[in-house]
């Protein structure tokens, strides 16, 4: 029977070279139940931080007594003895800290975090706190280091329970891809297989195809009015089941019947619709009452994941609720990806475990086989994919797959995820899509979506910078990499196979020559594409600017006019002529073997003519993208190198100077109605939605502006430092670090510290954290102490923080109520000049900086006034730390753009008081 430790270490903090540990926890448990506990505190060399304090409820005094780590030692051994070790990410935390403290312990080692990723692959998120919700198991003192080790054992017993629930065939086949991996956590599941009798196929994997009929077409098109859309959204008064706070906005009232108008006319329609509207229901009635009544369908496009979600998990049911209520059916509502977000069952049923050594690998092929037991789409969106998966999952995704019901198994029995989804979207009323595969099925000429006749695009903001990705291409040393290494990774595949069956194949057949070439001709295009990476480095190293991060270069005829491009160009013909006689031989083979694969492989023939089109049809691209930066000067698009500090290498990229015309062409033409809509649209000034119309190509449409429904000019208050030094003076960092920590000071955390520059940002964090930590407040800063939504998460669950965000928390972030109580802007979001498609769009202006640059930094800076106020009941004040605000002329343009609050210039050092007194209820500012 075997003998387990369930452990968990309380520390100073999170750095193994400086914290320490402070209380140590386990439990001995095998199958019949607990056997033993072992507990102490642990005297560090150092006082504890106010936040472990906080978080912990340990105190300095109680350390005061305990004994030393190192008289502690050889109790904790003899517990341990021989025990399998069980900790939630023990691995990453917990045995680093033992091996530093010199603890022996077994060498079985098993991570309830990492079970539980791959025994629950849909759950998305698993915290100790998270998977004890889930498995009902109640934690009487959190944080606390014997009670969290026993969380944890009752944690694992509910996930060994969750393995034997398996059926044998998926038990089997993720067992398969753990055979040659070191990972204890795969005796969990070889237990299980031993104790089940189950097997038969994996249930979910082949879901039943779609049943849905397709929509009937009205012979003529039936107008929806306008009072008959607002009564649908009235109904919610009758309903406080539905929407228990509803009450009426008129905001939300106007946009309901100017979207209804413009379907009914066939209009274009562009609102800014400030936070609070409600805008998703005052779009969604309109466009779910037409289409159901026509028998037609609209597109909803939305930028971010999360409005996607909302829209589907929150509005899209309200929405029917009160169409079922007002007599109506429900409409059918769906949304649909791009292929990358599907896996492909062919690519993954051709996978093969023996070639799959690398462990983090192997464990999620294991994890995939446990989630396709139990997903009906196949979507990435129910994994939570860290940055390993993401390579992995490239190679297993739809995209780039070339399948037809000819060649494709599992488009036959219909069940492909990508088909299925299709299906759906070609059977529902409503489509809700993101704005990168709207564009990429319009630069395709509608070959991704089902045929529609509304639009309606939220969070417009994005639209330019989304064509001008799908309207472009980048491709670079990364692609070329993974192309090669997947030619290469076929043709091993293939030629081990036709040594094993040499005999059967015909002398006569051409295959086993043409795979010696293509493996020749992998290994030929390694050193042309390493020299033209060199290449490209060298001329960037040369002519562009430096940069914190990444470093780009715009190629336009200046630079290709250098004389050091030619040497780029040499490289690259020498390149493209190796790539081409790959992509020939890939082309002689996939049309050559035909016949004869199937004498060659195991997998299923069609299978590997599939992945043959793909890697042909990708190098085609490849060569394409290349030729188009490298080869051709074109006036109507950017071209422009970029270094990537985060190891991609080089990449080359073009993309069209203007998008409008291309929108106009590709994705407004021909349709009912489009309406663009989003809360920062407009910029203030005589025609405030003068620039985005003109980004965005709808020079013709209606124009309504709203306000907020929340009482932002009530609820917020705007202050302006009176005597911040210049952004580029050597006093700004230090003086912009000590205003901060008054400010934070006063708001005691709540707040949020927004950055253009992550080089400040580390600076400015650094320089406030000892003073803020003194005060018991904690600083989490983005790409310090995590990702963006880790400080965002930090932030919601202990207020007296403050985060420190760079350009993905300008907007996009919910922090609702007083965890948010104070937004400091450090400078105004001017985009950096030399940034390539800033700077060749900044050309086609007679004054670009008030026709182009200060536009598109008044949006970003109201879409960062944005995070402050996000229900009826917040209240927060802005501080603008940036002197041009005042010293420049366009400062006012800034502040005009903003609801009209209360603002007050003040000098630094009285800046804290107002922000304590108007936090604390006081209306107006001293």
């Amino acid at each position: 029977m075997t003998t387990y430790v369930s452990l968990d270490l309380e520390t100073t903090g999170t750095d193994l070279a400086n914290d320490e540990i402070i209380e140590i926890g386990a439990v001995k448990f095998d199958e019949n139940g607990i056997i033993d506990r072992f507990e102490t505190f642990v005297r560090p060399g150092r006082s504890l931080p106010q936040f472990i304090q906080e978080l912990t409820g340990i105190g300095d005094n109680e350390l005061l007594t305990a004994p030393a780590l190192e008289s502690v030692v050889l109790q904790l051994e003899e517990f341990l003895a021989d025990s399998a070790l069980v900790g939630h990410h023990i691995v990453p935390f917990d045995v680093p800290f033992l091996r530093r403290a010199q603890v022996r312990h077994s060498e079985i080692v098993l991570d309830t975090y990492q079970l539980a990723r791959l025994l629950l692959p849909g759950v998305g998120e698993y915290r100790l706190a998270s998977l004890s919700a889930l498995f009902d198991i109640t934690n009487p003192r959190p944080h606390r280091a014997l009670a969290d080790a026993e969380t944890t054992m009752e944690v694992f017993q509910a996930l060994r329970m969750q393995a034997a629930l398996l059926p044998a065939s998926v038990l089997s086949r993720a067992i398969l891809w753990l055979a040659g991996s070191s990972w204890h956590g795969k005796a969990v599941l070889q237990e299980a297989l031993a104790q089940t009798s189950r097997g038969g196929a994996v249930t979910g994997s082949r879901p039943a195809p779609e049943t849905d009929k397709p929509l009937e077409r009205a012979r003529a098109t039936v107008e929806v009015p306008q009072q008959e859309a607002v009564r649908v959204l009235a109904s919610a008064h009758d309903r406080p089941d539905i929407l228990p706070q509803f009450e009426d906005r008129p905001e939300q009232v106007k946009m309901l019947e100017a979207v209804a108008a413009a379907l009914n006319l066939g209009q274009r329609l562009i609102i800014e619709a400030g936070t609070g509207t409600g805008k998703s229901l005052a779009y969604l009635v309109p466009l779910a009452l037409h289409s159901i009544k026509n028998g037609s369908r609209g597109v909803i496009s939305t930028n971010t994941i999360n409005l996607q979600q909302q829209l589907m998990l929150k509005d899209v049911p309200i929405l029917n609720q009160l169409l079922e209520t007002t007599g109506y059916q429900p409409a059918r509502v769906t949304t649909l990806k791009g292929r990358r977000n599907y896996l492909c069952l062919n690519r993954f049923a051709t996978q093969e475990p023996s070639l799959t050594p690398v462990e983090e690998e192997a464990r999620f092929l294991a994890r995939l086989t446990v989630w396709l037991a139990e997903t009906q789409t196949g979507d990435r969106a129910e994994l939570r994919l860290n940055r390993d998966e993401e390579g992995v999952w490239r190679r297993l995704s739809a995209e780039d797959s070339g399948c037809t019901a000819n060649n494709c198994p599992y488009i036959v029995d219909g069940s492909c995820y990508l088909v299925r989804a299709r299906r759906r979207a070609e059977a529902s009323h409503l489509v809700i899509t993101n704005h990168a595969l709207l564009l990429t099925d319009s630069a395709m000429g509608g070959y991704l979506l089902p045929a529609w006749e509304n639009l309606v695009i939220d969070e417009a903001h994005h639209l330019e910078n989304q064509a001008t990705q799908a309207f472009g291409c980048t491709t670079g040393e990364r692609d070329i990499k993974e192309w090669l290494e997947a030619c290469g990774r076929l043709l091993a595949r293939m030629i081990a196979a036709q040594r094993r069956v040499g005999r059967i194949v015909p002398d006569r057949s051409i295959i086993p020559r043409l795979l010696e070439a293509a493996a020749l001709a992998v290994e030929g295009c390694e050193a042309p594409a390493k020299n033209v990476m060199t290449a490209a480095q060298t001329f960037l190293e040369l002519h562009a600017e430096t940069s914190e991060y990444d470093r780009e270069l715009r190629i336009n005829a200046a630079m290709r006019a250098q004389p050091d491009w030619s040497t780029l160009e040499v490289a690259w013909d020498a390149l493209r002529a190796t790539l081409e006689r790959l992509i020939e031989l890939l082309d002689r083979l996939r049309v050559a073997g035909a016949a004869d694969f199937d004498r060659l492989v195991v997998v299923n023939r069609d299978s590997l003519v599939l992945e043959m089109d793909n890697l042909y049809a990708q190098g085609r691209e490849l060569v394409e993208a290349m030729a188009v930066a490298i080869e051709r000067d074109d006036p109507e698009r950017i071209v422009w190198l970029r270094a990537d500090s985060r190891g991609g290498g080089i990449t080359f990229s073009a993309a069209p100077l203007q998008v409008s015309s291309l929108l106009e062409e590709n994705l407004y033409a021909d349709k009912n109605a489009v309406i663009l809509t989003g809360a920062t649209l407009a910029t203030g000034g005589d025609d405030p939605l003068a620039y985005s119309r003109r980004r965005l190509g709808l020079d013709d449409g209606e124009e309504i502006i709203l306000g907020s429904s929340l009482g932002v000019e009530q609820a917020a208050l705007v202050l302006v430092a009176s005597d911040m030094p210049e952004p580029d003076s050597e006093l700004y960092v230090p003086t912009l670090a000590a205003t901060i920590t008054g400010l934070v000071g006063a708001s005691e955390g709540r707040a949020l510290c927004l950055f253009t520059s992550h080089a400040s940002l580390a600076a400015t964090a650094q320089m406030v954290a000892e003073p803020l930590a003194a005060a018991g407040i904690r600083v989490l800063a983005q790409g310090i102490d995590g990702t963006a939504e880790d400080v965002i998460y930090g932030l919601r669950r202990d207020p007296r923080s403050v985060a420190f965000g760079a350009a993905s928390l300008w907007e996009g972030i919910d922090v609702a109520g007083e965890a948010l109580s104070l937004l400091i802007i450090a400078r105004l979001p001017f985009s950096v000049p030399s940034e390539p498609v800033f700077a060749a769009r900044a050309e086609l202006y007679e004054d670009p900086f008030a026709e182009y640059a200060l536009p598109q930094a008044t949006l970003r800076f109201k879409q960062g006034f944005g995070r402050l106020i996000r229900t009826r009941t917040d209240r927060g004040v802005m501080a603008v730390l940036d002197s041009r605000i005042r010293s420049k002329r366009y400062g006012q343009a800034f502040l005009e753009a903003l609801p009209k609050c209360a603002i007050q210039q003040a000098p630094r050092e009285t800046l804290p008081p107002l922000v304590t007194e108007w936090l604390k209820g006081s209306q107006e500012p001293a």
